[in-house]
C-alpha cells in the first residue's frame, strides 16, 4: 500500500527525507510559498503545492503529516 506524506515547508530538512523514501511505496507532496521552489520540490521526488494558493488543500488520502516550515521572522 502506498502511504502519502503531506509536508507542509518543503525545505532542506523534508527534500532529504523525500529522496530517501522508497518511491514505490511512498508519494510525498511538499509545500512551497513560492512557485519558483516547485523544481527544487520535485528533482527531490515530491509534488510540489503552492500554499497558501486559490485550491482548498484536501487531506484526502494522506497518511502521513510532516510540519517543517522554518520560523517566521
Amino acid at each position: 500500500m502506498t502511504q502519502t506524506l503531506l509536508s507542509f515547508g518543503h525545505g532542506f530538512s523534508a527534500q532529504a527525507l523525500s529522496r530517501a523514501l522508497p518511491s514505490s511505496d511512498w508519494h510525498v507532496i511538499g509545500t512551497s510559498r513560492s512557485a519558483e521552489r516547485a523544481e527544487s520540490i520535485r528533482a527531490s521526488g515530491a509534488e510540489p503545492l503552492i500554499w497558501p494558493g486559490p485550491d482548498h488543500v484536501s487531506l484526502d488520502g494522506v497518511t502521513h503529516l510532516l510540519i517543517s516550515a522554518g520560523p517566521g521572522a
